[in-house]
């Protein structure tokens, strides 16, 4: 999952005031609505080789929400060459990967089936880590 700002959107930042895209894995999608309903859903491609060119031409989201292991390879190896400016979140199967996941950015690290409960989680933590950054960013706009 990624948010951005939507382009042509009124730069306000941060959930619910502002129009953000959101990019989901497929084992979130069924508890997002509910979790987040203010977010669009988007897509990002689903090879490395895709998303990393759609993050050559797009602006980077705020946060990112994603597999570990992706239909050509691992994540790890689109963050290596995209280099996201995004706060990640990982959905995954394999717990196997948990402590290279913090050295990338990442803020947590959801085990597939992913419950509701700990998207919501993950979802606050993203809010509360970037609170202040949107205070910041709103202010200036209203000078």
């Amino acid at each position: 999952m990624m948010f951005r700002q939507t382009p042509g959107a009124e730069r306000r930042y941060g959930p619910p005031s502002s129009k953000t895209s959101c990019l989901p894995p497929a084992c979130c999608r069924g508890c997002w609505p509910s979790c987040a309903p203010q977010w669009d859903i988007l897509l990002l491609p689903g090879t490395v080789e895709e998303a990393v060119q759609w993050f050559a031409t797009h602006p980077h989201p705020d946060i990112l929400f994603l597999d570990i292991q992706l239909a050509d390879g691992l994540s790890f190896y689109f963050i290596e060459q995209a280099r996201p400016e995004s706060m990640i979140v990982f959905t995954t199967a394999y717990d196997e990967y948990a402590v290279r996941a913090f050295t990338v950015n990442s803020i947590d690290y959801l085990l597939k089936p992913v419950r509701r409960e700990r998207l919501a989680d993950s979802l606050e933590k993203f809010e509360r880590l970037t609170a202040p950054r949107i205070r910041e960013q709103n202010e200036r706009m209203d000078m």
